[in-house]
């Protein structure tokens, strides 16, 4: 398979587009309540709100990460500026 021309962007998403998602296979959920970390970690000075209440949210450019249900065995592979054309030919 040759992708030629027709490679996609490296990011197609920016963030200067800030769209979120949040995935769960619970259709139920009508409002996402943060919840408390389960084990705080030390963090630099000021980032100690990152041990508080959470909601886990990703950019879009991350999302096919969790198109799959959790107990589904998944790879997946992004280009980087480094991979060449014999790259995404082998993979």
């Amino acid at each position: 398979m040759h992708y030629g021309a027709r490679r996609p962007a490296l990011h197609p998403l920016t963030m200067s587009e800030p769209y979120l998602f949040h995935f769960s296979e619970d259709p139920s959920i009508e409002v996402f309540e943060p919840r408390p970390v389960r084990m705080p970690a030390e963090r630099p000075p000021g980032q100690d709100w990152l041990n508080g209440p959470l909601i886990w949210a990703i950019d879009a450019w991350h999302a096919p990460m969790y198109f799959f249900p959790r107990d589904c065995p998944r790879v997946l592979l992004w280009r980087r500026p480094d991979t060449t054309d014999a790259d995404l030919d082998h993979w």
